[in-house]
């Protein structure tokens, strides 16, 4: 029997993030949001100078909880925070207050639902109306909210309990692993040894439990560094999986393609081959260009503990997975691409021989023409 602790005071972290356009221009967007938002760009408090590096930190709003849609979700958010990144994802976050008093059963209960029910409604328009005021900063738009890629997680933030508590008690009090899950009833000791094998801490008073859709983090400071980590490695996590998507999609064209160009003959046949092997080096660069800068966005060189955290979040969300994944289709497309781009270049060399051969048979012609 697990002993009782309740919530003094907490947050249940709500994060949509979507895939809105092919690359933002932070600055041009900070400019713009300005003018009606506190506007900043994402930095860690706890870290010491060139400990972490952002390539090119996401900009952050605050937008007042009063631009929702009325009646648009069950809870009501006490903040909204809103990011963009350079890579073309926005994530929107809103801040849902715990109840004071708060049992295990009623966290588990409420944490459930939000799992269940997201706020799609409310942060899409959250979205959309970010890339409205934003639009002069966007590459490539997707102005479709419903055709958007998305992901989603929570995070249930502690800050105090009724009493004062280490890390250590909390897991002890608390069942993280059936909370993270939404479960009703008790999970597997399988289970709960893989979910609790990313639990972090760096001091008695902090604790951070990493999941695939939600995390733990408990933080006397009320710091949002971790949730803030979390989020970043999420909308890595969109991205890849978007570039995976696509290159599934030019993989699939390229394999028609072949089988087209393979049906025609001569000029025809050089002009597809040039046309389709231009096409499939334009996507190998742009996608190979594009996550390299995904994975290159964040670098924790000497903080140790948010090394472990970034690295754990990476690992449960399969970024290294997916990175791979990415790479060894770019390989692939490589492949039909230099194989195409041969017989495009054995084809034009055919084609000029013929077109030599011609024009030595046009001189004969004339030379015997010119006899008679």
């Amino acid at each position: 029997m697990r002993p009782s602790l309740m919530i003094r005071e907490g947050y249940v972290l709500v994060y949509r993030l979507y895939d809105v356009a092919n690359e933002i221009d932070l600055l041009a967007a900070e400019r713009l949001f300005s003018r009606n938002y506190p506007t900043g760009r994402m930095q860690l408090s706890r870290v010491r100078p060139k400990a972490i590096h952002f390539s090119n930190p996401p900009v952050t709003l605050r937008v007042s909880p009063d631009e929702l849609p009325a009646h648009a979700w069950f809870l009501n958010p006490t903040n909204i925070l809103v990011r963009l990144y350079d890579f073309g994802v926005i994530s929107v976050r809103l801040d849902i207050p715990l109840p004071s008093g708060a049992s295990q059963e009623e966290v588990i209960r409420l944490f459930t639902r939000v799992l269940n029910e997201g706020p799609e409604t409310s942060c899409r328009h959250v979205a959309l109306q970010a890339m409205q005021q934003c639009s002069s900063a966007l590459y490539k738009p997707q102005w479709d909210a419903d055709a958007w890629e998305d992901e989603d997680y929570a995070i249930l933030y502690v800050r105090h309990f009724q009493q004062q508590v280490t890390a250590s008690q909390v897991l002890h009090a608390w069942d993280i692993p059936r909370v993270l899950m939404g479960e009703t009833t008790r999970v597997s000791q399988q289970v709960s040894e893989t979910v609790l094998a990313h639990t972090y801490t760096y001091s008695p008073e902090d604790l951070a439990v990493v999941s695939w859709e939600a995390a733990f983090v408990y933080d006397v400071d009320g710091v949002m560094d971790v949730p803030d980590l979390l989020e970043f490695a999420n909308a890595q996590l969109l991205e890849l999986s978007f570039f995976d998507d696509r290159l599934d999609d030019a993989l699939e064209g390229a394999y028609d393609d072949v089988e087209d160009v393979h049906r025609r003959g001569g000029l025809f046949k050089y002009r597809r081959l040039r046309d389709v092997s231009s096409r499939l080096l334009m996507t190998v660069v742009d996608v190979t260009e594009l996550s390299g800068r995904v994975m290159n966005a964040l670098k924790v060189t000497e903080d140790v503990f948010y090394a472990m955290v970034y690295s754990g979040a990476a690992e449960v969300l399969g970024l290294p997975t997916w990175m791979e994944s990415v790479e060894n289709k770019i390989d692939t497309l490589r492949s039909i691409y230099s194989m195409l781009a041969d017989e495009a270049a054995d084809v034009r060399m055919t084609l000029i021989e013929v077109a030599i051969l011609l024009l030595i048979l046009f001189e004969i012609v004339l030379a015997l023409l010119g006899r008679w």
